[in-house]
């Protein structure tokens, strides 16, 4: 039997969360009084089943002036009394769910307004929406706004807005024909339009209780357009849900569980004009319709009949619930007293065949129910198949060994118990794993009769070969190391297939495998349990020639200088006598002397020796001698004495050649000089030279005679500095010592006066003071002065 869907509407919730309490609807309504005074209603609606929102206590009830939108005034109305919802349904035989609660909570409240011919805008705004709402984006963020506009205050119209004679009913089944009377009356007898609309948003979670609500203009709710729902789409329903414009009645027929926001426009029209329009808020929830009675016969499901393919009798199993009274119609029509009163009761059909059995739970009651369901009689169909033990990856075939006394069998399900299945009569399976393993057979004929069978099977384990293998060494015994193993059961055979040519060894452990040439063999291991399951491994052996060891020629090598010797033949190797770096292929020597060089070459199995002589070569012998230090300018003779036949001299650039036993250099500074001699076996001797070149600071020119007589010429006593010092001051003394003339750097010139008055004819001493690279140097000398 097929449950209905029961679909729970509001101004309600029905909570689907424990500690889900939100406020689920609303309006604002007025009734005009005259003299511009006005009686507000507004009625807001929350799900009460845990209780945890009340409702607020004043509720904040903005005044927006509708000609610019400013807030006029802020009503703090305090809340009236709170009425229970009751649930009501259509169908007496439906159940409400026992967690539906919804309350009513009344606010009223008479005020005056000053005249206006735009009128007035009275909105209310509270968060939050459920979370769980199905054709909202982010619902518990949305949040809510309820208003109704009072379109002209003063005038010649004093309007009341419409009321509408229900609230939807709390609860209605989804998959059945919704029909609800939405319809307003209005007070002053003008007409009304109806539409679905958007609802509008609210308060947020951040300030849910606005103490001013916020001004117009609102914004519509986001609804979830992804799941295609819109405004005049706002639930899963088929027909889609529609309203009629002028009477307000909604029909539809929900089809999917779920919350859902509805919002529905009514448009007040007096004559052609539009007075005013108000937004209802309703919220729809999905969830199972309670029977009063359910009628059910169990079955095997999916399957939605009952088949005895081994007899006649069947022995029905009552589900049925809220009934205690029962009546069985076992469908067979040649008979009239095929039926029964019991629960549970057994029947023997007279002959094979399909009959309808009907099930009617509290026959005769207002709320009876009835369930039917398809009966089979073919008896004597026998599945069997024929299976035996394997090996993974083996191919397994199973034989169909079925009977069937009522035609030909037409269908074949097979469960090889390791996640694979197959329709074939006679299938072949591998297992990919060893284990124990269930085959379970069902098979139909063509009268919907089935039957099962099953079989268990051992996949025995296979061995799982393997083998390491040592050192291989030409003309040696195979080092082996056996790895196989099993999970059960002994490995009872091995075959070794070395792979040269020779035949396999049969061997229940390590065989004698020796390999007699260089190169490469593939070595297979086969091997059998004791079951019969089979494994191999096989490993590449490289088998490589014996070692021969080289070091290269005999050489000669020059005194003083490194040799490099280099070995190759093995992986290991060892010189005698031992050279400067550790034992390798490759080793420095240094020998002083005649030497021959043993070095021994190993591998992992062999060793052989080589030998190496290596010849020391005299270094030609060589002096060098010449000028180590020169003044600035000068020259240097450099000279060397050799037994070799060429000396070479290094650097050239101030050299007057670069070879030779004799050069002359001229260096600008101190510059080492060296000088190589290469014998006719090319060795090389070489040795240095240092040239220090000292600074000229004495190199002057000082006249030894002047005549200071005013004619122009040699009047005055003037030195020249040629040198690398530098003159800091000239000071003249006469014959006894007395200091006639003093000039510093900048002036170093006598003109023969002191004191202002012409010193006599005679020989003076003169003393010129130098800085000669941070030395003070002093030279002194006789003048002559004449007349």
């Amino acid at each position: 039997m097929i449950r209905p869907i029961l679909l729970i509407a509001a101004f309600l919730f029905l909570p689907l969360l424990a500690d889900a309490t939100h406020i689920v609807g609303g309006r604002i309504f007025y009734e005009c009084l005259g003299e511009n005074s006005f009686r507000i209603t507004m009625k807001i609606y929350r799900d009460c089943y845990n209780g945890e929102a009340p409702f607020d206590n004043p509720a904040n009830v903005a005044i927006y002036r509708r000609s610019d939108n400013s807030l006029f005034d802020v009503l703090h109305i305090p809340l009236g009394s709170v009425t229970p919802i009751p649930v009501i349904l259509d169908d007496p035989c439906l159940n409400a769910p026992p967690s539906l609660c919804v309350e009513e909570g009344l606010y009223t409240a008479v005020i005056n307004l000053p005249t206006s011919s735009e009128g007035y805008i009275l909105s209310y705004q509270r968060c939050c929406r459920n979370a769980t709402i199905a054709n909202l984006f982010n619902p518990s963020e949305q949040g809510a706004t309820y208003f109704t506009v009072i379109p002209e205050v003063g005038g010649l119209l004093c309007n009341s807005s419409p009321v509408y004679k229900e609230w939807p009913p709390i609860a209605i089944c989804a998959n059945k024909t919704f029909v609800f009377d939405h319809s307003a009356i209005d007070p002053d007898g003008d007409s009304l339009v109806y539409e679905f609309c958007a609802p509008l948003k609210g308060a947020s979670i951040a300030d849910p209780i606005p103490g001013i609500p916020q001004a117009p203009p609102y914004q519509k709710v986001n609804f979830n357009t992804i799941r295609g729902f819109s405004e005049q789409y706002p639930l899963s329903s088929n027909p889609a849900l529609k309203i009629d414009p002028h009477t307000g009645i909604i029909t539809g027929k929900p089809t999917l569980p779920g919350q859902y926001v509805v919002g529905i426009c009514v448009k007040e029209y007096r004559g052609n004009k539009l007075l005013g329009e108000n937004i209802r808020d309703f919220q729809f929830n999905v969830s199972d319709c309670q029977k009063e009675v359910d009628a059910e016969i169990a079955r095997a499901w999916p399957d939605t009949s009952l088949n005895n393919c081994k007899d006649f009798t069947i022995r029905f199993e009552n589900l049925s619930s809220g009934s205690s009274r029962f009546f069985w119609d076992f469908g067979v029509e040649s008979l009239n007293n095929d039926f029964s009163e019991k629960e549970n009761p057994s029947y023997t059909y007279p002959d094979t065949g399909s009959y309808r059995v009907m099930l009617i739970a509290e026959p005769g009651g207002v709320c009876s129910d009835t369930d039917y369901i398809s009966v089979r009689i073919y008896p004597l169909l026998k599945a069997g198949f024929r299976v035996e033990n394997s090996c993974p990856s083996d191919s397994v075939p199973l034989i169909d060994i079925s009977s069937n006394s009522y035609g030909p069998i037409t269908a074949w399900q097979w469960d090889f118990g390791d996640g694979k299945e197959s329709d074939s009569m006679n299938p072949v399976h591998r297992y990919t794993r060893d284990g124990d393993y269930t085959i379970r057979l069902t098979i139909e004929n063509r009268y919907g009769c089935r039957d099962r069978h099953e079989e268990k099977i051992k996949i025995y384990p296979r061995p799982q070969s393997r083998f390491d293998v040592g050192t291989v060494c030409l003309d040696s015994l195979l080092p082996i190391q056996l790895r196989s193993k099993i999970d059960s059961g002994i490995i009872v055979a091995r075959i070794w297939e070395p792979g040269d040519g020779n035949p396999p060894i049969q061997s229940s452990s390590i065989p004698a495998i020796r390999y007699h040439q260089p190169g490469s063999y593939l070595l297979r291991l086969i091997e059998r349990s004791e079951q019969g399951c089979v494994d191999s491994f096989s490993r590449e052996i490289i088998v490589r020639p014996r070692t021969v060891a080289t070091a290269g020629p005999d050489t000669s090598i020059c005194y003083g200088s490194p040799l490099r010797l280099f070995a190759e033949g093995g992986y290991y190797f060892e010189w005698t006598p031992p050279g400067q770096t550790a034992n390798s292929s490759s080793v420095i020597f240094k020998p002083t002397k005649d030497t021959r060089y043993r070095v021994i070459v190993r591998d992992r199995c062999y060793a052989d020796t080589a030998w190496v002589d290596v010849r020391v070569l005299p270094l030609p012998l060589l002096e060098v001698s010449g000028d180590t230090g020169i003044l600035k300018g000068g020259h240097a003779v450099l000279r060397a004495m050799s037994n070799a036949s060429g000396l070479f001299w290094s650097p050239s650039f101030t050299l007057d050649a670069n070879r030779g036993p004799e050069v002359t250099a001229r260096p600008e500074r101190s510059t080492t000089y060296t000088v190589e001699a290469v014998s006719d076996d090319g060795c090389i001797n070489k040795k240095s030279i240092r040239v220090e070149v000292l600074p000229d600071c004495y190199n002057l020119f000082i006249p030894n005679a002047f005549s200071p007589n005013g004619d122009g010429n040699n009047d005055y006593f003037y030195p020249v500095n040629l040198g690398d010092g530098k003159m800091i001051s000239l000071s003249v003394y006469n014959r006894w010592g007395e200091l006639v003339h003093f000039s510093s750097a900048s002036e170093l010139a006598w003109d023969g006066r002191h004191n202002g008055r012409y010193s006599p004819p005679g020989n003076y001493v003169y003393e010129i003071t130098l800085d000669c690279q941070g030395q003070t140097l002093r030279v002194n000398g006789h003048l002559l002065l004449l007349r």
